[in-house]
């Protein structure tokens, strides 16, 4: 029995000893923790990857941008409501003040105009060459260097609304900002002044009131 059982047991221990040295080593223990999965570094998430849907990535031109809030402007009365009669022919005769603001980028000049939306577009005042830092034009003022047409009364400057009795118009007050200087003289017709300013006017605001006769 004793021959048997010395090489058994010497086989056994270096079957051990073969299984315990096969030319690997175990790496050491993980003592702080750490994920054994490594980040991955993303350097674009669409690459390689097509789903038939294609996305416009491309930022608001700077048009679009500088268009947002648009110029506006005010008028010494209520949005469509009456006009004083000091503005009118009937009382003072006097143009009113009308301010304006966030005027576009690039603005040279602003005009108004004055029309009578129920008399074939009557002009009761067209005045270009005003300063767009000024802010705006005050009561009764023509500021130096303005430029007035004659208007629909055959008059250069302005005229105030005149309905005829028994009815009620409705006049429009529109500031427009303009990309360029209006090389035309004082008491132009102003159909004319009203042309020039259309082919340069960016911008516009407008506003209406009304006055019975």
């Amino acid at each position: 029995m004793r021959r048997i059982t010395l090489p058994l047991a010497a086989t056994i221990v270096l079957a051990l000893a073969a299984c315990s040295s096969d030319g690997r080593s175990l790496a050491p223990p993980n003592n702080n923790n750490e994920s054994i999965i490594k980040a991955t570094e993303v350097t674009d998430p669409d690459e390689g990857f097509d789903d038939g849907v294609e996305f416009d990535d491309t930022l608001p031109s700077e048009d679009a941008i500088e268009g947002e809030g648009g110029m506006t402007m005010t008028v010494p009365f209520t949005s469509d409501g009456p006009i004083p009669a000091k503005f009118t022919c009937a009382a003072d005769n006097v143009s009113p003040a009308i301010t304006w603001d966030n005027l576009p980028e690039g603005t040279v000049e602003v005009a108004v105009q004055v029309i009578d939306l129920e008399s074939e577009n009557f002009t009761h005042w067209v005045i270009a060459g005003l300063r767009p830092e000024a802010g705006g034009i005050g009561e009764g003022e023509v500021p130096e260097g303005a430029i007035q047409a004659k208007n629909s009364k055959g008059t250069i400057g302005y005229f105030g609304p005149c309905p005829p009795v028994g009815s009620t118009h409705t006049y429009l007050f529109e500031v427009d900002a303009l990309d360029r200087a209006i090389e035309l003289t004082n008491g132009v017709d102003a159909d004319t002044l009203l042309e020039a300013i259309g082919e340069a006017t960016v911008q516009s605001a407008s506003d209406s009131g009304k006055v019975a006769g």
